[in-house]
């Protein structure tokens, strides 16, 4: 689970990442948040200074309670089938200052980058969304799957700190994946019931070489 959008996922989940800090410095993260634990450290905040555009939506104020979504998957021939699919729903505040050299990571293989949104109906929530692939369809390090989808909001800063309060499994609808533009209903499952519906847009991509 190597590709930037997971590991910029996860910087959502766990915020500034000295909000709750282990007995080595490491960020203790909930066993709700498998991904998170996995992922390296990196901050949502840094994506356009690793080269990653904003998706342009407003900026997500603070505090509030927000909703933010993660999938592994592999994409093959455009299509996007998701082998796990979940979201997490918390509140969001302000943090204090993350460490040094808590940035997103370059990848360590060339990888494309979709860049869009995604927007909720009963919640009316939204955020920017990524599906990162790799270019030569092999699997990520570490890893099964060659793609991977994180979603979150803008919060505009690196210093926050997130508490989960809901969580559940996501379901994602038919993802293809056209020159830069691909559409997914996205079905949001909570103890076996459907919490929220939504749509997934993609609508930019850029091709990441490495290092």
């Amino acid at each position: 689970m190597k590709s930037l959008a997971v590991m910029l996922f996860a910087a959502a989940l766990t915020g500034s990442l000295v909000a709750c800090q282990g007995s080595r410095g490491a960020p203790a993260v909930p066993a709700s948040l498998p991904l998170a634990r996995a992922a390296q450290p990196a901050r949502a905040s840094d994506a356009p200074h690793a080269g990653i555009p904003s998706c342009e939506l407003s900026r997500a104020p603070l505090p509030g309670t927000y909703i933010v979504l993660e999938s592994n998957g592999n994409l093959t021939d455009g299509a996007y089938t998701a082998s796990d699919g979940s979201w997490t729903e918390g509140r969001v505040t302000a943090g204090p200052t993350p460490p040094p050299g808590s940035g997103p990571r370059t990848p360590t293989q060339p990888t494309d980058l979709y860049i869009g949104t995604y927007r909720f109906i009963r919640s009316g929530q939204s955020g920017c969304a990524y599906l990162e692939t790799t270019l030569d369809g092999k699997p990520f390090p570490y890893s099964t799957t060659n793609a991977s989808i994180g979603g979150f909001p803008d919060f505009g800063t690196a210093n926050f700190i997130f508490q989960s309060t809901e969580s559940g499994a996501m379901r994602i609808g038919r993802l293809k994946v056209s020159g830069t533009e691909g559409r997914a209903s996205l079905v949001l499952m909570l103890r076996g019931h459907t919490y929220d519906v939504g749509t997934l847009v993609l609508h930019r991509r850029i091709v990441r070489r490495g290092p």
